[in-house]
């Protein structure tokens, strides 16, 4: 009989960096594709920056467009303009679909961070008029207590 493979656990860090290097990046593609041409925003970029400084990747293409021999400058232009037109709506919705689901990520990084079996408790007079849950605690498979942290 072989070992039992070990279920591995999330890296919830590089995922958490992964979802802020992505949204980052949008904003910065949003705001150079809804503008002149050259465009950019030095604080967005500083933003982006450490994310790109420590994985050296980016997450959307960097495109430029390349008129073939014969075309004439306005067609490429023009060209050029489309893909600006498209990626400005690209970014806006990515943008609006991640800030949407941000509380979602939070909760499935706070979740994934877990063992398999733990079972959340809540006490009733934690949860706010609105159902968010002020506090809760964490039982663990063996039984044991580990507070929540979160807002």
């Amino acid at each position: 009989m072989g070992k039992l493979k070990r279920n591995k656990s999330y890296d919830t860090e590089m995922i958490k960096d992964f979802l802020q290097h992505l949204l980052w990046e949008m904003r910065v593609l949003h705001f150079e594709s809804t503008g002149p041409v050259g465009r950019f925003n030095p604080e967005l970029t500083a933003s982006l920056k450490p994310y790109f400084q420590r994985r050296g990747r980016h997450l959307f293409p960097v495109h430029e467009v390349v008129a073939d021999h014969g075309t004439p400058e306005e067609e490429a232009v023009a060209a050029g303009e489309l893909i600006r037109m498209r990626h400005a709506k690209q970014a806006k919705e990515a943008i609006e679909h991640l800030e949407a689901l941000q509380e979602v990520f939070e909760i499935a990084l706070h979740c994934a961070s877990k063992p398999a079996g733990v079972v959340w408790r809540i006490p009733i007079a934690s949860i706010s008029s609105d159902g968010y849950m002020v506090s809760e605690t964490t039982i663990l498979p063996d039984g044991s207590d580990l507070p929540f942290n979160g807002r």
